[in-house]
């Protein structure tokens, strides 16, 4: 079985740090929640409703 591998930036993510990709311990910044505003509905689940 042969794997092909992308023409270009084939191996980016094995020469970034650990902070690019390691989401398990990113910690949201929380910001100015005034800035923004939910303008519609996008979609709903079973459970509850997207925003």
């Amino acid at each position: 079985m042969h794997i092909s591998e992308p023409r270009k930036n084939a191996r980016f993510n094995e020469t970034q740090p650990e902070e690019y990709y390691d989401y398990t311990n990113y910690k949201i910044k929380p910001g100015d929640i005034d800035k923004y505003v939910i303008t519609q509905r996008i979609g709903k689940g079973k459970y509850s409703r997207g925003f």
